[in-house]
């Protein structure tokens, strides 16, 4: 019997003809297959695909794939057959190919009731390992010789009028010798002729690799020429896979991701590789909150506690708290966000002040209670009734009316002993005429979610006095009046009906 053979996997008639390690010498989400050394038997005499003597191919690499992997509620039977035929897909087209540069197939797929399955000349990893445990393991000579034979690769491919579409480090396999071939096949498309764009046949429908732990049938979207996706024109060329290569390129010789590493790292460009950045962060499918926090977030996280930042990067952080706060633990928003907010409210900047104050109502329910009744709301408060704060009146407006947006997360108690109180002392500091009518719509909400007793013995007294505002126009007096005579319906109604 062979030594170190896997027991449960001899149901697949290819690998039980082969000596297999026990474990798995690579493996992962994006690369989809297992990687197993193995050796052909002393006794084989089976000769190798495309020729040539058997001992040459001693050393060999199996390529697993277990199709309980998809047996869950997390994959569809339509989606499990897309991935299946997928994966068939890139087994069938390695042994059409024939370069140096390509993954060589020995024997081809065996597909069973159990498992898929084929193999390669022996390859000790892909280079998507590497990137992820160790990026300093490989020398420049290293990555020049290693593009170079992905170069070479590519050039076959694209003579032959066939786009590869899958480009990223987990395609690209290492031999023992250092030398890179490229795999990763599932995607490619042809023909497609030089220099013509074509509907590109892949679809992004999830995060790349990185959605929890998910099989997909997409190659990583963060290597994905832009033009593939849905959000451009869902196209594809050659120049698709140069843009992958390219971005393969620079991550290797810079020894880390180039958009997350190096766009923010002159502060004096901030304000103009921000939007960039971020934008690209809002497409679906390029980043979950995992990968957010692991990339991203480390590199964003310091721009908020900045010393000297413009007041347009300021903005354009705040114009983003909704993306921010999505991907992040609810303890770096409590930590970071809030604190952030309130040093944007404190600098007087009605330019600043205007974004935090129009973001916050689409914010509110991502905040932490606590943080919302005794940290925001009290300095939102102090600026309403504190005449030393030096707040305009269109600020004022904004705060009200950004308060009205957090009734619904507000408790009666908070609302009734300390939100009135300070409404009602909001028109001794600021009584213009768009301050009441701003204070009148938040009346009427207040009344709505407290109740007909509670507006007659709390929100009344409150409201009434605003009638004899001087400074409102008919039209705002009339706006008063329609709002004070609801809530008098709205008690007579509740008195009536008991």
């Amino acid at each position: 019997m062979f030594n170190n053979v896997l027991n449960y996997l001899t149901s697949n008639k290819l690998v039980s003809s082969y000596q297999v390690d026990k474990d798995p010498a690579c493996y992962g989400n994006e690369l989809r297959w297992k990687l197993y050394n193995a050796k052909r038997p002393k006794s084989s005499v089976t000769a190798p695909m495309g020729g040539g003597p058997a001992g040459d191919d001693t050393c060999l690499t199996v390529f697993l794939f277990e199709k309980k992997t998809l047996d869950t509620k997390q994959y569809p039977k339509d989606y499990r057959d897309r991935i299946l035929s997928s994966l068939n897909k890139e087994a069938t087209v390695l042994q059409r190919l024939r370069h140096p540069n390509i993954l060589s197939v020995i024997d081809p797929l065996s597909d069973d009731r159990q498992s898929m399955a084929f193999v390669t000349r022996r390859v000790s990893q892909t280079l998507g390992t590497i990137l992820a445990t160790d990026r300093k393991q490989l020398s420049v000579i290293e990555i020049q010789t290693g593009l170079l034979d992905v170069a070479s690769a590519l050039e076959f491919l694209h003579h032959a009028n066939t786009c590869h579409l899958g480009l990223c480090p987990s395609a690209i396999f290492i031999t023992p010798n250092g030398r890179w071939v490229l795999g990763g096949m599932a995607y490619s498309q042809s023909p497609v002729e030089p220099g013509k764009m074509v509907p590109c046949q892949v679809k992004f429908r999830g995060i790349g690799g990185m959605a929890g732990g998910m099989v997909l049938n997409e190659p990583p979207i963060r290597y994905a020429a832009p033009e593939m996706t849905t959000g451009y024109s869902s196209s594809c060329g050659q120049c698709s896979d140069v843009f992958s290569f390219g971005l393969i390129a620079c991550e290797n010789l810079l020894c880390m991701r180039a958009t997350a590493a190096l766009a923010l790292s002159f502060s004096a460009l901030w304000s103009a590789t921000l939007p960039c950045l971020l934008m690209a962060l809002k497409y679906e499918g390029v980043c979950d909150p995992q990968y957010f926090q692991a990339r991203i977030w480390p590199r964003i996280k310091p721009l908020f506690s900045a010393k000297e930042i413009s007041v347009e990067c300021v903005t354009i952080l705040i114009r983003n708290l909704d993306l921010f706060i999505n991907n992040i633990t609810a303890n770096d928003a409590s930590e970071v966000l809030v604190p952030f907010v309130l040093r944007c409210i404190e600098l007087k900047e009605d330019t600043i002040i205007q974004e935090v104050f129009t973001r916050l109502p689409l914010l509110q329910r991502r905040f932490e209670y606590t943080t919302l009744q005794h940290v925001l709301l009290p300095r939102m408060l102090r600026m309403l009734t504190d005449a030393n704060e030096g707040v305009s009146t269109r600020i004022r407006c904004l705060i009200i009316k950004c308060i009205q947006e957090m009734l619904p997360v507000l408790d009666n108690s908070t609302v009734v002993g300390v939100l009135l109180k300070a409404l009602t002392e909001t028109t001794g500091t600021d009584g213009s005429a768009q301050v009441v009518a701003a204070l009148g719509d938040i009346y009427e909400k207040i009344s709505e979610n407290l109740g007909a007793k509670l507006s007659a013995t709390k929100v009344l007294p409150c409201a009434l006095p605003l009638m004899a505002n001087e400074n409102l126009s008919y039209e705002q007096w009339s706006r008063i009046n329609t709002i004070v005579s609801g809530m008098v319906e709205r008690v007579a109604n509740w008195r009536e009906k008991e």
